[in-house]
């Protein structure tokens, strides 16, 4: 979604999120990769996490046909919900004792609820 931003969003401050996200989001994910082949694990899943937020291949065809400040709009409410339904994922690693774990636990939370705050405060003003 966040590439999707770059090309289609109409607002320098959009853009500027987008950006911010695809870079947190690599980090956090050569994190998960690296854990994945440390452990030996499968690179792919072979079930549905089911994370509340991710959008449908339908709704990311109709966001990608979205210009301006209606992309905007349909972004920031999209990301929005992403980001709470990560957060919701980190939650499950409460109480966990694997140090790397609650590090990118903490990590998580702070950027995407931090995102979040920027997200709303940016989605009142394409109202």
């Amino acid at each position: 979604m966040s590439n999707m931003a770059l090309k289609n969003g109409a607002s320098p401050e959009v853009k500027k999120l987008a950006k911010g996200i695809i870079s947190a989001q690599e980090k956090e994910i050569a994190q998960l990769k690296y854990w994945l082949i440390a452990n030996k694990s499968s690179m792919t899943m072979e079930h549905d996490m089911g994370m509340s937020g991710m959008l449908s291949k339908s709704d990311l065809n109709a966001l990608k046909k979205l210009k301006g400040g209606k992309f905007d709009t349909a972004f920031l409410q999209a990301m929005i919900a992403h980001h709470k339904g990560a957060l919701e994922m980190v939650a499950l690693l409460d109480g966990t004792k694997n140090s790397e774990a609650k590090k990118i636990a903490i990590d998580i939370r702070s950027g995407q609820s931090a995102e979040i705050t920027v997200m709303k405060k940016l989605l009142a003003k394409t109202k």
